[in-house]
């Protein structure tokens, strides 16, 4: 229990020591010499367009998969995307979207939402790991690759049962159960969800959209810095990166996601002080936008409170 009370902290922390031992493990002079030699007059509205995409996108996609229920909550969608990113800064993996139940919880149910999650979810995963898969192969292995596919050919299958036909006595036990019992009408949804194939193909094609952007803005950065990579292999690192992501090690997968692009990058003869010189800056601004999220965030709640107040 004590531990669990501290997980939070205790993934910070870890993350931390992560990125030191990474840095420890690279030469530091070099990582100054690097960070201090990024054009950062071209990185930061860089950096901040790309992060602007990446959030109107995700809620477009969030939105033609709702947009069956309510038409006209596109701009709520927005607004909760915007502060999901400050709930994804403390929460680890990808386990902040959930916080989009809380958000929307004045335009739809639990069930509903929730069950646009999932179905974004698997596109995400589906989509990712297919980029894995590939990347894994090309990098690495074949066989690697195979393993992997199989793997998630297994998962692929549990996850449908579990959906769909797992039966419902399953949930009558532990605390699965009170998950379940708040998410009434989620099995009804999901399967009312799945019938929308132009939604979901149009969430299919957003959700290429953005592995591709990710792949072509570290391309962008690294140009910038004079490293010359085939833009197929940094959109399949990227892949790999973010599969890797949606582990929940560590908070906004601090020191993780640094670690496995210093790896990968390696297997292309790249020098990982320019990496992570990068990778630090990119993290650096992204806060940063979070930040001017939150107090944006904050900002409004706060005069909405004194209005309320007055009133």
């Amino acid at each position: 229990m004590q531990i669990r009370k501290y997980k939070k902290s205790l993934q910070i922390l870890l993350g931390f020591l992560i990125l030191a031992i990474v840095i420890w493990r690279v030469r530091p002079g070099e990582l100054i010499n690097h960070l201090f030699s990024v054009p950062l007059l071209y990185v930061i509205p860089w950096i901040m367009t790309y992060c602007l995409i990446i959030f109107f996108s995700w809620s477009v996609g969030i939105y033609v998969l709702l947009r069956r229920i309510q038409p006209d909550c596109f701009r709520s969608i927005i607004n909760a995307t915007f502060k999901l990113q400050v709930v994804s800064t403390v929460v680890p993996g990808r386990l902040g979207d959930l916080g989009l139940l809380y958000f929307l919880k004045d335009s739809f149910t639990p069930g509903q939402t929730s069950a646009v999650l999932i179905i974004d979810k698997v596109i995400t995963l589906g989509v990712n790991a297919v980029l894995t898969i590939i990347g894994l192969g090309i990098l690495f292995s074949w066989t690697y690759s195979l393993i992997w596919a199989l793997a998630i050919v297994l998962v692929s299958i549990f996850l449908f049962w579990f959906l769909f036909k797992c039966p419902q006595r399953f949930f009558r036990w532990g605390g699965i159960q009170k998950i379940i019992d708040r998410l009434q009408g989620f099995r009804v949804e999901m399967k009312l969800m799945i019938t929308d194939l132009r939604g979901i193909t149009f969430n299919l094609l957003l959700t290429v959209f953005r592995f591709l952007l990710a792949g072509v803005s570290l391309y962008v950065l690294l140009i910038w810095v004079e490293v010359n990579v085939p833009l197929f292999k940094i959109i399949l690192i990227q892949a790999i990166n973010q599969f890797i992501s949606f582990i929940p090690i560590t908070t906004m997968g601090l020191g993780v996601q640094e670690a496995v692009l210093i790896y990968l990058f390696n297997q292309l003869s790249v020098t990982p002080e320019i990496i992570l010189a990068v990778s630090l800056w990119a993290r650096a601004i992204h806060i940063l936008i979070v930040m001017m999220v939150y107090g944006f965030w904050f900002s409004k709640k706060s005069r909405e409170n004194n209005e309320n107040s007055f009133n």
